[in-house]
């Protein structure tokens, strides 16, 4: 009598936990074959470099850029500027593996970087012309205020007050003295 597994005739497919762990594995395994960082950020030169990741290398300027576009305060550079720095290493990395995939040259993946890019020169320009107002000379002040006397000559300034009395508290009498009443003080005398 014969015998035999039906696990060894079956093929098998990976789960997508599988998958995610062997993907985790792959990119740690990349992460430490392709860097090689340097310590101590901060007492590099703005231009050196702090790791090299296939080959492209992520320098000081782009942590400290990254660090301000996150708005991370002073006191907590030294921690967050290690998880940036490992952020822009798995960036790195995710970015050549998309290269060598050639998504770089999908039709949706080249429209979505082509609108970011013209977003971003547009923001940039816009940050140049608002971002920096120029303060009017004295002579031009004189002139936009001879040109628009409307706003400035015969103009009437006037000063309100207000006293605020519960309805409960609005009697006849109160009614009547602040009819009568010449000012604010002499109503809030009466009360």
């Amino acid at each position: 009598m014969k015998t035999f597994h039906l696990a060894a005739n079956q093929t098998s497919f990976p789960t997508p936990r599988r998958l995610l762990s062997a993907a985790a594995l792959v990119l740690c395994a990349a992460t430490l074959a392709g860097c090689s960082k340097d310590e101590a950020p901060k007492e590099s030169k703005p231009g050196q470099a702090l790791a090299s990741v296939n080959g492209e290398e992520i320098t000081v300027l782009q942590l400290n850029e990254e660090l301000q576009r996150l708005g991370v305060g002073a006191q907590q550079q030294q921690v967050a500027g290690k998880q940036v720095l490992q952020a822009l290493i798995d960036r790195e990395l995710l970015e050549g593996e998309a290269a060598k995939e050639k998504l770089d040259r999908d039709p949706k993946v080249m429209q979505a970087i082509e609108r970011a890019r013209s977003l971003i020169i547009a923001q940039a320009y816009m940050q140049k012309r608002i971002g920096e107002p120029v303060r009017p000379t004295p002579a031009e002040v004189e002139d936009y205020f001879n040109k628009n006397p409307q706003f400035f000559s015969n103009r009437k300034q006037f000063a309100m007050n207000e006293l605020i009395i519960a309805a409960r508290d609005l009697t006849p009498e109160v009614r009547a003295a602040a009819d009568s009443a010449k000012s604010l003080e002499e109503v809030a005398v009466f009360l």
